[in-house]
């Protein structure tokens, strides 16, 4: 069974037995929750929605304290995933999205299809972004190969122009300069790198190719049913292909930047869970959320130098540190004397007092000049506590989302494998 949370062309997967219990969701890793303000020459983030239907919207009460969006922390690219966005031109060809036919690199059903049209041309998806000359860009994509076997990879729009065929089968490069990675279960990750000899927009795209082709520029009749399976697009600096990073942030910067909503109370029980970068924490900058107008619950900050914990009726210290650089996932469950701190999975019970919240502050807390120096991916609130299972459940999700799946203990069920609703 399943529900969906949808903003936009965004979907995040949660239990159906959740139901209206989501009452406020937040991802920064699903580009279209996102409404981007430009100010001065950083993008930063004017509205951050909430996807739970309940149009409980986050704004800042200055233009100057908005968070930064980080996108992809080193990923030149957008949409990384999302490949049936229209950030993404498509030449004669469909996008399949979240496609069920074949699990994703880690697990998933998030990899989409890209599918030849019945137009006798080139069948391709690119994206054009600005590089500056004589510097290394390394374009990857992970492939898997379904009806059609080749893909090629290529830069084009400035000289030098490059690329390279792939055999997604075999696992090679049957075509110009390229490298192949093998990740498992039929995927690969294939690259190329290329030095532009001028700055200015460039395109790099992803192309069809028939079975038996060597040209890179080959047209041919689809027929708006076969393709390969692509997932994970990255252009970085450099000359290899880095480690594939594909999640957004809201990134805080410890002097004012913040976000609220407006009034929504929830009484306890409730629950809320997060994923969250430690970033410069242990210099007093420790608030991460808050509530609304600072109740005596749901405050979650660092406990000086790297400790996480909850502080409410009393303080629910969390398991283990939160080191520099490290992401990690929360949930806290306040019901009262049977509340509980979880942390990478890990739970630890207390007592959170009987105070509920309103609203939600994210990035400081909203009685005093006391904010956060994190980069902050997702929230979610629930108006009640979720049980064992749906809990283990939305940890699985997340830490498979955000690629933090290691850091959950080793018993638990969804360590491994992913949660399918």
């Amino acid at each position: 069974a399943e529900n969906r949370v949808i903003a936009s062309n965004g979907i995040l997967w949660t239990p159906a037995s959740l139901g209206t219990a989501v009452q406020f969701w937040s991802d920064a890793n699903t580009e279209t929750s996102l409404t981007l303000n430009n100010q001065a020459t950083a993008q930063t983030v004017s509205q951050w929605n909430d996807m739970s239907g309940n149009n409980r919207h986050l704004a800042q009460a200055t233009a100057g304290a908005q968070p930064t969006l980080i996108r992809g922390m080193g990923n030149l690219l957008r949409y990384t995933q999302e490949f049936d966005n229209g950030y993404w031109a498509k030449g004669a060809t469909i996008i399949t999205p979240n496609t069920i036919e074949t699990l994703d690199p880690i697990g998933g059903n998030s990899s989409d299809k890209l599918i030849a049209n019945t137009s006798f041309t080139q069948h391709s998806m690119s994206r054009q972004i600005p590089v500056s000359a004589g510097i290394n860009y390394t374009f990857s994509v992970y492939a898997k190969a379904s009806e059609q076997t080749r893909v090629s990879l290529r830069f084009g729009a400035l000289a030098p122009t490059g690329g390279a065929i792939f055999d997604l089968v075999t696992g090679t490069v049957v075509a110009g300069a390229g490298v192949v990675e093998s990740v498992g279960n039929g995927w690969w990750r294939i690259s190329i790198t290329s030095t532009p000899s001028s700055s200015g927009n460039r395109n790099h795209e992803i192309r069809l190719l028939t079975n038996n082709s060597f040209d890179i520029t080959e047209s041919f009749s689809g027929n708006d049913i076969s393709g390969a399976y692509l997932w994970g697009a990255m252009v970085n600096t450099g000359s290899i292909a880095n480690e594939y990073i594909g999640r957004n942030a809201l990134a805080t910067d410890g002097v004012d930047d913040s976000m609220f909503t407006g009034s929504f109370v929830i009484p306890q029980p409730f629950s809320r869970f997060s994923v969250i970068t430690r970033r410069n924490s242990s210099i007093g900058s420790q608030n991460i959320l808050s509530s609304r107008n600072f109740g005596t619950a749901g405050i979650l900050l660092h406990n000086t130098p790297a400790n996480i914990r909850i502080s409410a009726g009393v303080i629910l210290p969390g398991l283990g540190l939160f080191v520099e650089g490290q992401t990690s996932s929360f949930g806290e469950q306040y019901n009262g004397g049977n509340s509980s701190f979880v942390y990478n999975g890990v739970e630890n019970t207390g007592d959170a007092g009987t105070a509920g919240i309103d609203g939600l502050g994210i990035g400081y807390r909203v009685s005093g000049a006391a904010f956060s120096q994190n980069d902050i991916h997702s929230v979610l609130i629930l108006n009640r506590l979720p049980t064992t299972d749906e809990r283990q459940r939305l940890e699985g999700y997340l830490a498979h989302r955000y690629g933090i799946q290691a850091q959950l203990p080793s018993g638990h069920p969804f360590r491994n494998t992913p949660p399918l609703w």
